[in-house]
């Protein structure tokens, strides 16, 4: 009776470098000292086939999602490589946009070679922001991706001090002039200006 010849599977879980690439599989047959039963095969089976890059998820998510003018706001990004269960890292260059993606927008870059990179910015304006990322790989074996996210810049805090009155013990009638600084608390860039609006002063009590 014939006898059905049977096949071998074997799964390389491995990372083979994108492009075309020649596998080959040769027969050392069965080894079983002293008496072989199957002879090595003479010619290999050779497989052609090409590996394509995979594609990449790009995250960006900003830390808190509202930061006081001038201060740094902190945005965390992870790059994962599209395919389920891959072991691979995707490494490349991270560049950042405020409200778009232009180059005019830019505020910064980052080499990424894998985990969370955190990106900081102390240079964005009052009021909501949306945040863009680009990645864009370097290592021939992955997609480029891109993503987004929302920050809202409020207020820069500050510190109001009365220095001093003069003079410092009037008489009734006298009249008197008070020292006063409204400064940022913390400092920030002096880029944004200096405080400036009303200062209000209240005697005994506040708001009487």
């Amino acid at each position: 009776a014939a006898k059905k010849c049977p096949y071998l599977t074997h799964a390389v879980m491995a990372l083979i470098p994108v492009g075309a690439h020649t596998i080959r599989v040769g027969y050392d047959g069965d080894a079983v000292a002293p008496s072989y039963n199957y002879a090595p095969s003479i010619a290999p089976t050779d497989l052609v086939y090409n590996v394509k890059k995979d594609t990449t998820a790009t995250s960006i998510t900003a830390v808190p999602t509202s930061k006081p003018l001038g201060q740094l706001a902190d945005f965390e990004v992870v790059v994962s490589p599209g395919l389920a269960g891959s072991t691979g890292v995707p490494q490349g260059t991270l560049t950042f946009f405020v409200d778009n993606p232009i180059p005019a927008n830019q505020i910064g870059t980052l080499n990424y070679t894998g985990g969370t990179a955190v990106f900081s910015t102390d240079e964005l304006t009052i009021g909501g922001h949306t945040i863009f990322v680009t990645f864009v790989a370097t290592d021939g074996n992955y997609l480029n991706s891109n993503s987004s996210t929302s920050i809202t810049i409020t207020p820069a805090e500050t510190e109001t001090t009365i220095h001093s009155a003069t003079p410092s013990n009037p008489n009734y009638g006298d009249q008197v002039t008070f020292i006063v600084t409204v400064v940022e608390n913390p400092a920030i860039d002096p880029g944004f200006g200096d405080p400036t609006g009303t200062v209000t002063i209240w005697m005994d009590a506040i708001g009487a």
